[in-house]
């Protein structure tokens, strides 16, 4: 007889295959498919946000120039004929090391890490904008391959669907091996006290640019991933406006919460299609109040809410009932 936990585990996977197969015939409408794409493949860099913010407490606004790294160097590389699947890993290290390029503002707490990341985030923005030689400035890079997986070409909306659910799948259970672990306990606390982290023998700067690299990395395969699922890769889609955008889903699904992090992507996302039919000109404006909002009335986001709602609704656990002894009848 299988093992309890290996049963589990093969169940969970099959579970995720019937899902990722079977998604293309539950949603066959090729608009709300491009929206569940862009959904799972934020909820990648969101993930990747989530463990900088939420598990180790660094405000950052530069995701969205990371995601960028992560476009360009995979784009670059298609082109020139290298495989998407070996590019793929190259755009997250490319990502990922870029990330290190952060290093000097690590040193930084509160809100003076969140002004430098958001300086940063435009600094990369400006550098996509003019190195034209290689980003091709404004007008972008278009004629972009697809992904090939043997002779099947990746090029729906359904197949990128189910390349995303894999890919969330599986960093969902690495991402959270890691908050479980040691290092997860140490991310905890450096977002709580750093001096008395530091005081613990904690080496506070290098776990900042552990999980930053971490972070950045994943934010690269969503890029990448990203740009080949649209198309075309230009600036516009990785200034500072989407480095905020992506903080309010983390802020949005709850902090230091990995299943916070995909809900908040899922809900803005779909929310950012009816501010963009309807109010597209006041697009800032909401996410500020939204934020705002948030923060006073919901600290602990959508996923701080449902577990606060299906508490109410569990029996509470009684005083335990110890059996009288010694009595006679």
């Amino acid at each position: 007889m299988m093992p309890r936990g290996k049963a589990r585990k093969l169940l969970e996977f099959l579970a995720v295959v019937v899902i990722a197969l079977g998604t293309r015939y539950v949603i066959t409408d090729r608009y709300i498919q491009g929206i569940v794409v862009n959904a799972l493949l934020l909820s990648v860099a969101v993930l990747g946000l989530q463990l900088i913010m939420g598990y180790a407490g660094q405000i950052s606004f530069a995701q969205a120039g990371f995601m960028g790294m992560g476009a360009y160097a995979s784009v670059l590389l298609t082109k020139s004929g290298l495989s998407f699947w070996l590019a793929l890993p190259v755009a997250g290290l490319a990502a990922g090391l870029g990330g290190f390029l952060m290093s000097p503002i690590i040193r930084l707490k509160g809100v003076y890490f969140a002004m430098a990341s958001l300086a940063f985030s435009i600094a990369i923005y400006v550098v996509f904008v003019n190195w034209g030689p290689v980003t091709n400035g404004t007008k972008g890079i278009i004629d972009i391959p697809y992904p090939k997986l043997g002779p099947v070409i990746i090029d729906s909306a359904t197949s990128f669907m189910t390349l995303a659910i894999f890919t969330l799948w599986i960093e969902w259970k690495c991402f959270r091996n890691i908050t479980e672990s040691g290092f997860g306990r140490t991310l905890r606390a450096v977002r709580d006290n750093e001096t008395a982290a530091t005081a613990a023998g904690i080496q506070v700067n290098a776990a900042k640019m552990k999980v930053i690299f971490v972070g950045c990395f994943v934010a690269g395969i969503a890029g990448a991933m990203m740009g080949h699922y649209k198309g075309i890769v230009s600036p516009e889609s990785y200034n500072f406006g989407e480095s905020i955008t992506l903080a309010l889903m983390v802020l949005v699904g709850g902090l230091g919460s990995l299943r916070g992090a995909v809900i908040g992507a899922f809900f803005v996302t779909i929310g950012s299609e009816y501010i963009g039919a309807y109010a597209a000109q006041h697009r800032m404006l909401i996410y500020g109040i939204m934020m705002l909002l948030f923060m006073l009335f919901l600290p602990d986001g959508i996923d701080g809410l449902v577990r606060m709602v299906v508490g109410c609704f569990r029996r509470p656990a009684g005083p335990r009932q110890v059996a009288p002894t010694g009595v006679s009848r």
